[in-house]
């Protein structure tokens, strides 16, 4: 939220709205008083590559947030083209119309492209090593947005609240191996 506050007025593309982690952003946002343009899987497929671009152009975003995913781990497995469709190519389209724009992209990935085995936490710099098609296929958007854009974010976070979790952070802190730098921004 940091790059939102040093320009108040830049409009956010928000995709992935209905989602967990679209639902949160869109609170803080609101909160804030931060312009937006929610977009859930409803209203914009990332999967239509014409859809992507137009949305961009019609809405013209400051910035777009990419909250939009396949999260379904164990079903990842048995609907892998899903998974791929919209965690890789999905990433990668707005990705694409982000640089046609001119505009930056914060492209939310997770802690699966780590195998989980680090003694330590990990940090972004860490070397990727997912182990199943969901982290895998969230990996793999992850190298189409940066081979898109060089003006992106991916920061990777580990799950999200429920809905209805409005209060402070669960008691049980999340695995310290796959902690990830969104986390506490999502629970407040």
């Amino acid at each position: 939220f940091v790059i939102w506050r040093k320009s108040p007025s830049m409009t956010i593309l928000l995709t992935g709205a209905g989602g967990q982690v679209g639902c949160e952003i869109q609170r803080h946002s609101n909160q804030a008083g931060m312009p937006m343009v929610p977009m859930p899987r409803e209203r914009l497929d990332i999967t239509d590559r014409d859809a992507v671009r137009q949305v961009v152009r019609e809405t013209a975003p400051g910035i777009i947030v990419n909250a939009a995913a396949y999260t379904a781990v164990d079903k990842a497995e048995d609907e892998p083209e899903r998974a791929y469709r919209i965690n890789r190519d999905g990433a990668g389209y707005l990705a694409q119309s982000a640089a046609e724009a001119g505009i930056p992209l914060i492209h939310l990935s997770t802690d699966y492209v780590f195998d989980g085995t680090s003694s330590r936490p990990y940090v972004e710099t860490d070397t990727a090593s997912p182990t199943g098609v969901y982290g895998i296929s969230k990996w793999e958007g992850e190298q189409a947005v940066r081979h898109h854009l060089p003006q992106r974010d991916l920061p990777r976070i580990q799950g999200a609240p429920p809905r209805a979790a409005r209060g402070p952070a669960p008691a049980v802190p999340p695995d310290p191996r796959r902690h990830p730098r969104l986390q506490p921004a999502l629970h407040r």
